[in-house]
């Protein structure tokens, strides 16, 4: 990187992110070993100096990244001598994954579509330009879930791989042959007017179009840092009634006294939303008279099968229990819990075995925040041992 090398630790991977082996090393002029940079969790390497630089490996290749100041924005700079203009970045599949950005100059009709779908007819902003309002990163936000989920539906290579490896692939494609604009301007002209959608247009789940979350080694994950990345949680919406009756309920519950009355509240939360947003909740997947076992089990609009464990982010943060040997929500774990539900299991227990076997089981964290924000995420157990 400008002439210089650079030296990190060999132990270092971003898919098992570590704080102690992301720094970058060199010898200064003098030769002496000194710190020159380091590895963020997103990928992005900085190194230090006048004048600092930041890179980005794309593929195998490692490419010069600045921040674009009017949009606030990553950008890959192209090389002087092109004459290209630079490719404005979004987070891919991982925090650490990046793929270019949507053609917002050019798909005015699929983002009038979408802005119709959600209310916001009346913005006609230049999402291209400056800052994106809250309604434009809402409405970008919904056009990148869903182009992301047709890409995996349409290539069976992507839709049939196992669950860990799917959003590399979803990355991989979009690098190589870009968005589905054709087929994402169909689901989102039917979806805006409400109408059956087109003939093998997937129904839009935007769990199959976020990224996923790793968490950190022994279970640990930062759900204020999950929300600061509209790709890495659950679309926000405001509550219905029966929600806020919900809410209610829980915070009037005492949290110290009634810990088990506050849990099933808080379920009751999650399981009142997933079904107002239109997934289909399996009964079941529980054990000992329905106190242990499985959270929740739904299925989403393309039949793509979820487990939810319920958890409440004290201080903006959680972490999944170890219950030997496994940490919940690992493989171990819910075959464990598969293997003790109750014999007359309506049916969570079946649907989770199938999907596990499959690989293709979605698992889901709800962290439900003090004020009683409602975050759901997905997340990559692999971390967790490294």
């Amino acid at each position: 990187m400008g002439g210089q090398t650079y030296y990190g630790d060999t132990q270092f991977s971003l898919d098992y992110y570590r704080v102690g082996m992301s720094k970058l090393h060199r010898f200064n002029d003098r030769g002496k070993w000194v710190v020159s940079g380091a590895i963020a969790e997103d990928g992005m390497v900085q190194i230090h100096g006048d004048p600092a630089a930041t890179y980005l490996y794309i593929g195998n290749v490692l490419a010069r990244i600045q921040v674009d100041s009017a949009r606030n924005k990553y950008q890959l700079v192209a090389a002087a001598q092109s004459g290209l203009p630079g490719i404005f970045l979004d987070t891919g599949g991982s925090r650490a994954s990046w793929v270019p950005e949507m053609r917002l100059d050019s798909i005015g009709d699929i983002i009038s579509a979408a802005r119709k779908r959600l209310g916001y007819s009346a913005v006609t902003s230049d999402m291209s330009q400056g800052l994106m309002s809250t309604m434009d990163k809402q409405t970008y936000c919904y056009m990148r879930q869903y182009a992301r989920q047709m890409i995996a539906f349409d290539n069976a290579h992507i839709r049939n791989a196992p669950v860990q490896y799917r959003d590399r692939l979803i990355d991989a494609h979009i690098w190589r042959h870009g968005y589905p604009y054709d087929r994402l301007l169909l689901g989102m002209r039917a979806r805006a007017e409400r109408t059956a959608l087109p003939l093998g247009i997937v129904q839009f789940d935007p769990f199959q179009g976020m990224a996923t979350v790793a968490p950190r080694r022994e279970g640990g994950i930062n759900v204020g840092a999950v929300l600061q990345n509209d790709q890495l949680y659950y679309p926000q919406r405001q509550r219905t009634p029966d929600e806020q009756q919900l809410l209610d309920q829980w915070k009037a519950l005492n949290t110290t006294d009634e810990n088990i009355l506050r849990g099933q509240a808080n379920e009751k939360m999650y399981q009142a939303l997933l079904e107002n947003d239109g997934y289909r909740i399996i009964p079941g997947g529980t054990y000992g008279g329905g106190q242990n076992g499985f959270d929740l089990v739904f299925k989403g609009p393309a039949d793509d099968v979820y487990v939810l464990e319920v958890k409440h982010a004290k201080s903006g943060s959680t972490s999944m229990a170890k219950v030997n040997p496994d940490y919940q929500m690992e493989d171990g774990w819910v075959a464990r819990v598969l293997s003790r539900l109750d014999a007359n299991d309506p049916g969570a227990g079946q649907v989770v075995e199938e999907a596990l076997r499959r690989q293709r089981l979605f698992k889901v964290i709800g962290a439900t925040l003090p004020d009683g924000k409602l975050v759901l995420f997905k997340i990559d157990m692999s971390a967790v041992r490294a």
